[in-house]
């Protein structure tokens, strides 16, 4: 099975380590390219060894990325939700007091007027973090990734890659068949690209 986006992932974040599996495991060179094949690629059978070492190699080198995502997400959507609740609760103050002055308004001395610009200002403030708020929910290019979306996937993947270091490191005494090795590679394949489409976001 090819993985070309795990492959990809760990020439971006250790080409080095790349390189020594290659060194490693010379008759798995297709194994680690990430050149598009189209049609059957598994003709050539791949080294079980070599697989397993790319499990291995890539669950330890996602581990620390997604872990950092994770706390950075969970960063921005406290941030978010402050600015949220800060916005509603500006907005419902000031429909509040609107009221309560245009009441008080003769007493006061104030002029209808006055009144209506003050509570149209103080409106205009909760209004502004709810913007603030959504700008913070997109990257630079303007593409929105809640982190309510994202998180659970994240933490999903976290799992799944202790599972896979897990079962690599059991595997002399447990072996793994072909259909959990090539089920290992496919869900890395999906946390490799999960990781490197939010870090392209988080720096866009």
């Amino acid at each position: 099975m090819r993985s070309n986006a795990v492959v990809s992932y760990l020439k971006r974040v250790s080409p080095e380590r790349v390189d020594a599996l290659k060194k490693a495991f010379p008759d798995a060179d297709a194994l680690f390219s990430t050149d598009l094949v189209l049609g059957e690629d598994d003709v050539v059978p791949t080294p079980r060894a070599a697989r397993l070492a790319l499990i291995g190699e890539a669950a330890a080198r996602l581990q620390p990325d997604i872990e950092g995502l994770i706390q950075a997400l969970r960063h921005r959507s406290r941030r978010i939700a402050r600015l949220r609740l800060a916005g509603g609760l500006v907005a419902a103050i000031a429909g509040a007091a609107g009221a309560v002055v245009a009441l008080l308004a003769g007493q006061l001395g104030w002029s209808k007027e006055g009144v209506a610009v003050a509570g149209s200002t103080i409106a205009m403030l909760g209004g502004l973090l709810t913007v603030f708020a959504d700008h913070f929910e997109r990257s630079e290019n303007g593409e929105k990734y809640s982190a309510v979306e994202v998180l659970p996937r994240l933490v999903e993947a976290r799992a799944s890659l202790a599972r896979a270091l897990l079962s690599v490191q059991r595997d002399s005494v447990f072996p793994l068949g072909d259909a959990e090795i090539d089920g290992t590679l496919k869900a890395l394949d999906e946390s490799a690209v999960e990781v490197m489409r939010l870090k392209y976001l988080a720096q866009a």
